[in-house]
């Protein structure tokens, strides 16, 4: 008997060794070394221009609670948008999808962690729309096709996992408020209905996700030095040096104190770019802020002097410098980079005109916010040398003789376009300005 007990062990242990293993198999197959939809996806100008069009002409935030709105976008619309989101958010995604009458296909491949067998997780998907309905005909993960009729049940079990969470709520909300969606020939139409509190949830959930609390706190911290700052100031108008020298120098003596620099940096400047923008730190916090000393119950950021920030004399200069360093410090400085110049040829429109000098502002912040963010080391020595500097020169180049006020038909004839040689000519020319200067000089 004592053998039969054992032999039936032992057996129950191999058969439950072979399904483990069978199941990582199956999962290693699903790991490649290429992946299927190229993840360093290069965003144009003109792609930029694309998307702030489409959703400047489908912002709902007009619209009235409750009220129906349909929205039609293209399948290239489509899938520039879900690019232009993933290298927002700083992920290493991508995917395509293509747009038909009676299925929708999604292709997709996710970079995986250096320690993985494999490089990237790839996957297709076949979907059909039936008014709200969805259905999933066919799946697969690498190549391994999946039966359906295994995912079904693998989404009803996640369903009930989820259901309790508050975000899921919201983002089912959400589902819930679209009412029909129709596929047809490379293109989609969604109907709605707006719901002012699902989306106010939506959006404050979704800052929750991307700050964190130790950030927020962080964030916090520096609208109160800086408004501080705006109240121990004279004159409408300020170098912005003059508010990054003492910034940077509570940053340094906080990172001596064993807070991340990288993350002290971060938050530095983006509390500093809400302030000369006139926005409030309550964008990112969410919560009043008392940290500046006066009078709570308003964010930190509603009690400072309005000051001007300004480099070379200028304004203008000083938010591009900013916003440039913000969306880089919290993305990627080829997007930065993107925005920058389109922001010029929207100008060049018929607004204030193309202006290098402008443009040379944003390559500036980019690499500011590169020493800053990039690295912990290169982090600390840049609170250590701005803690110290004397002149906004020694981190944003002159610009004198950088062509400025160039409207579009005048920047067609002088440079033909992006990739001419005469506007390659003025960006070497930046470049070579931002190296000039004492903190770009000695970068590794």
């Amino acid at each position: 008997m004592g053998f039969f007990k054992l032999l039936a062990g032992s057996s129950i242990v191999l058969v439950f060794a072979a399904v483990v293993c069978l199941f990582f198999g199956l999962i290693f197959m699903g790991f490649e070394s290429v992946p299927l939809v190229p993840l360093e996806r290069q965003l144009k100008q003109e792609d930029i221009g694309r998307i702030k069009k489409f959703i400047k002409q489908n912002d709902p935030r007009g619209l009235h609670d409750g009220q129906v709105k349909k929205v039609t976008f293209t399948q290239e619309e489509l899938n520039l948008l879900l690019d232009y989101a993933f290298i927002s958010l700083g992920l290493r995604v991508g995917t395509r999808v293509g747009l038909d009458p009676e299925f929708t296909m999604v292709e997709g491949s996710i970079a995986l962690p250096e320690k993985f067998i494999g490089d990237y997780l790839n996957f297709t998907a076949k979907i059909a729309f039936d008014g709200r309905g969805i259905t999933l005909s066919r799946m697969g993960v690498g190549k391994l096709p999946v039966p359906v009729f295994l995912v079904n049940p693998a989404m009803g079990l996640g369903y009930r996992l989820l259901e309790s969470s508050g975000w899921f709520k919201t983002v089912k909300d959400a589902m819930d408020s679209i009412r029909t969606i129709e596929p047809g020939n490379k293109e989609m139409t969604v109907e709605f209905q707006w719901d002012r509190g699902v989306a106010k949830r939506f959006q404050n959930q979704a800052r929750d996700l991307f700050v964190s609390p130790s950030d927020k706190e962080r964030i916090k911290f520096y609208s109160g030095e800086i408004t501080r700052l705006s109240h121990s100031m004279d004159g409408s108008s300020v170098s912005l040096a003059a508010y990054l020298k003492p910034l940077f120098l509570k940053a340094r003596e906080r990172s001596e104190r064993d807070e991340p620099a990288k993350s002290e940096n971060r938050a530095l400047i983006f509390s500093l770019t809400l302030y000369a923008m006139g926005w409030s730190d309550k964008i990112l916090t969410n919560n009043p802020s008392d940290s500046s000393g006066f009078s709570s119950g308003r964010p930190a950021l509603a009690k400072a002097l309005g000051q001007c920030l300004t480099l070379g004399g200028r304004g203008d200069l000083a938010k591009h410098f900013l916003v440039s360093a913000a969306i880089s410090a919290g993305s990627n400085s080829g997007l930065s980079s993107i925005v920058g110049v389109f922001k010029e040829m929207e100008d060049s429109r018929g607004g204030t005109g193309f202006s290098f000098a402008d443009l040379a502002a944003d390559r500036a912040g980019i690499e500011f916010a590169k020493l800053a963010t990039e690295k912990e080391d290169t982090a600390l020595n840049l609170q250590r040398f701005m803690a110290q500097i004397l002149d906004e020169l020694e981190f944003m180049p002159p610009v004198d003789h950088l062509p400025e006020g160039i409207m579009e038909l005048e920047f067609k004839r002088r440079f033909h376009d992006l990739d001419s040689r005469e506007y390659a000519l003025v960006e070497a020319e930046i470049a070579q300005r931002i190296s000039g200067c004492k903190l770009y000089k000695n970068r590794p």
